[in-house]
């Protein structure tokens, strides 16, 4: 599930990017000259620097398609792009049903369905201006419900998490998360938490990483780190917290405990933002190619937003980009095609094909899950430390997203975005091992036609860790499964008039305790050893679609430089990964 839990500030912090005096932590970096200079050459009138270059881009999913789409905007640039598949658009689906009963239709998507409306989206809008959708945009307001009222389960109800109330005064919220916070056995642990978490010892310098629970714990106690925090990652990443790492995850977090300021009187410092590496590095490609005018024009569609998505689902942007990629002149695209082997050859790079074909290139940058780049390697790289730090990204957590819509409108007892659901929660309130519920009739409103309730159920993630193939639950029974959560956590007993599920197989890649080492493992095998292949997409740069464009914008960018010892995984590098920080300078 990937409920996307924008703060209040997204507007603040669209506005500061655009317009942030921002200085790198490590001042030895200094990115905005060559990184100005390179987008400039790239977009030059003379092609011949880029003259007869043929890339490979390994994936038909969003990563893929914008790598693509990118490249091919160097004419002299040739681009095939590889799909295993019959389709393109990885997990990005959207479907329009018709409904009788209700009359009108019904969207549903299969995938990711919201996008952040921070900082980190200008890469996506980037995209959806140019392939014109921007009047498609629809906004979930940061004073919506679907923005304000967010809810956990626990232990058997509906618990608001503590915020502003859409509508309400200060002295009514005041009140009311008071209440919340020091009644709720899922809250009332959190004010003594974070009232000694100063007190706390610091971790020892030493340590390389933890587990989010780990860190979690020590800081702010168990209770915060089971009934809170691994409700949020079942939301983001459907993962078990004392898996995942908390040096990736929690990047700045994780820096600021051993700071001389700690971690909350420097969260609450909102004079300076902490700007990440790889999207301070998107921020002056695009500044240097369009301007200022680009972050202005982006403020008008995401100004005052939470979250955004596209009238047509997020199937319609990958729409927009098969449609521009197959008017391409410089750009092939092979459905159905199976990358069986990979090899050096004297300028680049060889790929051997599932019909034969032997086909040669001076990149090649691989979108897909570790272990199918892992195959292609071995044949050829198995004697190479970068095949060996491959073979240690494999892991990943299958879904199932179970959409039902129900003929009677507001059938939900509350307003807002949708529940999680804790790893703390006793299995007989869960034994679908649902990870949560979106109410979609209210975060994504604007795509339906018919009048009625849209949920979308998650189950499964980490908890089904270990399941063979004949264990998971088929389409009849994933249905049956999500009704019988809602009707116990929403007390909904109608009968959909439509139900969908799909199994997400692999879906959410984790990235555990040890991964950022493992990719600056990697990144300095493949710089030394195969020097032409990159790395992008949810395997390695961030599993949000938000993270993906940006890779795929990152990486194409590389490319048309010809940076042949850049992977694509430069953001876990040390000289890299304690970014930069960014003054905040208000409008005028």
């Amino acid at each position: 599930m990937h409920p996307r839990c924008s703060s209040a500030h997204a507007v603040e912090e669209l506005w500061t990017l655009a317009h942030a005096s921002t200085h790198s932590v490590r001042p030895r970096l200094s990115l905005s000259k060559p990184l100005r200079t390179l987008w400039r050459l790239h977009f030059s009138s003379s092609a011949s620097d880029y003259e007869g270059k043929k890339v490979a881009v390994i994936g038909g999913g969003i990563t893929g398609l914008a790598t693509a789409y990118h490249l091919a905007k160097d004419p002299s640039t040739r681009v095939t792009l590889w799909e295993r598949l019959d389709r393109l658009g990885g997990w990005l689906e959207s479907e329009n049903i018709e409904v009788d009963d209700a009359g009108g239709r019904v969207l549903f998507d299969y995938g990711p369905r919201t996008l952040r409306a921070t900082a980190g989206a200008f890469s996506t809008f980037e995209l959806i201006k140019e392939l014109g959708l921007e009047k498609e945009i629809l906004r979930t307001g940061i004073h919506d419900a679907a923005s304000r009222n967010r809810y956990i389960y626990y232990p058997d109800h509906l618990v608001r998490l503590p915020g502003p109330q859409p509508g309400a005064g200060l002295l009514v919220n005041l009140i009311s998360n008071s209440l919340s916070l020091f009644t709720e056995p899922a809250l009332k642990s959190i004010p003594w938490a974070v009232a000694m978490e100063p007190l706390r010892p610091k971790r020892d310098k030493d340590l390389e990483d933890e587990s989010v629970a780990e860190f979690v714990t020590r800081r702010l106690g168990k209770a915060v780190t089971d009934n809170i925090v691994s409700a949020v990652f079942h939301g983001i990443y459907a993962g078990d917290i004392y898996q995942l790492s908390a040096k990736t995850l929690l990047p700045r977090i994780w820096q600021l405990e051993v700071s001389s300021r700690g971690i909350f009187r420097s969260l609450l410092d909102r004079s300076r933002i902490h700007v990440p590496y790889e999207m301070y590095h998107e921020r002056q490609l695009i500044r240097a190619e369009k301007g200022p005018a680009f972050f202005a024009e982006a403020g008008t569609y995401l100004d005052g937003a939470s979250v955004f998505s596209l009238k047509g689902g997020m199937g319609q942007l990958v729409e927009g980009l098969v449609t521009s990629l197959s008017r391409s002149s410089n750009v092939e695209i092979k459905m159905k095609s199976t990358i069986s082997l990979m090899n050096r050859n004297v300028s680049g790079l060889r790929i051997e094909s599932n019909d034969g074909g032997h086909h040669e290139y001076d990149y090649v940058v691989s979108t897909t899950p570790s272990q199918e780049l892992h195959r292609q390697m071995e044949p050829s790289f198995k004697h190479t430390d970068a095949f060996t730090f491959l073979g240690d990204q494999n892991y990943a957590v299958h879904v199932m997203v179970v959409n039902l819509f129900f003929k009677t409108p507001d059938l939900v007892p509350v307003h807002g975005f949708g529940y999680l659901i804790p790893r703390s929660i006793p299995l007989e309130q869960n034994p679908e091992r649902a990870l949560g519920v979106v109410f979609m009739s209210d975060s994504n409103i604007g795509q339906d036609t018919a009048q009625g309730t849209k949920l979308t159920v998650m189950m499964g993630g980490h908890w089904w860790d270990g399941w063979k193939d004949g264990d998971f639950p088929d389409e009849d029974s994933g249905i049956q499964m999500a009704k019988a959560v809602v009707e116990r956590h929403l007390q909904i007993t109608e009968e959909p008039i439509i139900a969908t599920a799909r199994l997400l197989k692999n879906a959410i890649p984790q990235y555990t305790v040890g991964h950022t080492s493992r990719m600056r493992d990697l990144h300095a095998a493949l710089s030394q050893e195969i020097p032409g292949l990159k790395l992008a997409g949810a395997w390695y740069t961030g599993v949000g679609v938000n993270d993906c464009t940006r890779a795929a914008r990152l990486t194409a960018h590389s490319i048309l430089a010809d940076k042949r010892g850049e992977t694509g995984l430069e953001r876990y590098l040390d000289e890299y990964i304690a970014g930069y920080e960014a003054t905040v300078q208000k409008p005028r």
